[in-house]
């Protein structure tokens, strides 16, 4: 299934979207120039779930390794403080063309719509904190792990669980390949989303488990698409607390 649109109005342009959609393509361009000297690109901006573990580490408290359930104890060098903004910066960074393409079509598909709703600051944000906490997911599960990981696809699975809350009843616009056919179909939005997640918990736990190898960073999907779910949930619920309480100042008598 190819996500192309849904059915939700929106009434602002949403700059955000276009703004990160066009500093990908100029840190693509960069990558593909390499123009900075030394290491590349990825080298310096890549999350490396090791490095990470090492930063967060210190020489009394260990990082767990989910995969073999032991503590890993390091020494913290000043160092080793640069790995903790990769966590950001590998979101911008993207493998290949078809990785970039792909990522920022589906940045587009959900982010318009969350951005209209939550504004283009509430957008910003949600995208930054996604796109970290999916970073972050994807070291705990391989914290030993010296793979570099990169790209926008966490922080995007984070927006498509901030639309499944935001527009729980909205339908999403399928292309579903038949042959040489490619109709097109309006699916709701809870099964649509539903199906992507179920398949991004199954393949992560047959990686997690070593069934199956890939370069997909299931874990990071599933953790950007969770925080995304409970972010905007408990911004709901403070914003709802916060106009309750407004309104009930204003009722009482002065």
């Amino acid at each position: 299934m190819i996500f192309i649109g849904d059915d939700v109005s929106r009434t602002k342009t949403p700059w955000m979207t276009y703004g990160v959609v066009v500093f990908c393509i100029w840190v693509f361009l960069q990558q593909v120039s390499e123009r900075h000297g030394g290491l590349t690109m990825i080298e310096r901006y890549a999350v490396v779930p090791a490095d990470v573990a090492t930063a967060f580490s210190t020489d009394v408290l260990g990082v767990m390794d989910l995969r073999t359930t032991s503590t890993t104890p390091v020494q913290l060098s000043p160092s080793d403080f640069s790995a903790w903004k990769t966590l950001l910066t590998s979101v911008f960074l993207h493998g290949d063309l078809s990785h970039l393409f792909w990522n920022m079509f589906a940045l587009v598909i959900f982010g318009r719509s969350v951005e209209n709703r939550l504004g283009h600051v509430g957008f910003a944000y949600l995208f930054i904190a996604t796109g970290v906490l999916s970073s972050v997911a994807s070291v705990l599960v391989a914290v030993d792990s010296t793979t570099p990981s990169i790209g926008a696809s966490g922080a995007i699975a984070g927006l498509k669980g901030a639309f499944l809350v935001l527009f729980f009843r909205s339908r999403i616009l399928t292309v579903v390949p038949f042959g040489i056919a490619f109709p097109t179909f309006y699916v709701p939005a809870p099964i649509v989303v539903g199906i992507w997640f179920y398949f991004q918990v199954k393949w992560g736990i047959a990686d997690f488990n070593g069934t199956i190898t890939s370069n997909i960073g299931w874990w990071a999907h599933i953790g950007g698409f969770v925080a995304g779910c409970g972010l905007v949930l408990v911004g709901s619920l403070a914003t709802h607390r916060w106009r309750s309480i407004r309104t009930n100042q204003v009722a009482m008598p002065a």
